[in-house]
């Protein structure tokens, strides 16, 4: 957690982090400490978009693009879900 969060920033899925999409959600589990964690099916979208090498800006263009919602809004959504996702070592934040 020592990289500051920002729209310019990138993620990287944890090596410790498992994926599973079962009918549209998806089911993450963190090796090191035996976690669950869901995602519905915006979530799961979402983090198909971080797999992807993209700055999160570029992810919230492509939510502002997918889903009806605001810019300010998918921003705000996104960098929630991706401090959660790092609380729980899902994912590491990538300058």
């Amino acid at each position: 957690m020592g990289v500051s969060l920002s729209l310019s920033s990138r993620v990287k899925i944890s090596e410790h982090t498992l994926f599973q999409e079962l009918s549209g959600e998806a089911v993450l589990l963190e090796l090191s400490r035996g976690v669950y964690f869901g995602l519905d099916e915006v979530g799961t979208r979402i983090w198909g978009l971080l797999g992807g090498g993209r700055s999160l800006r570029e992810t919230v263009a492509a939510l502002v693009d997918e889903y009806d919602v605001t810019e300010q809004q998918g921003a705000e959504d996104l960098l929630a879900l991706v401090r959660e996702l790092e609380e729980r070592r899902l994912i590491e934040i990538c300058s």
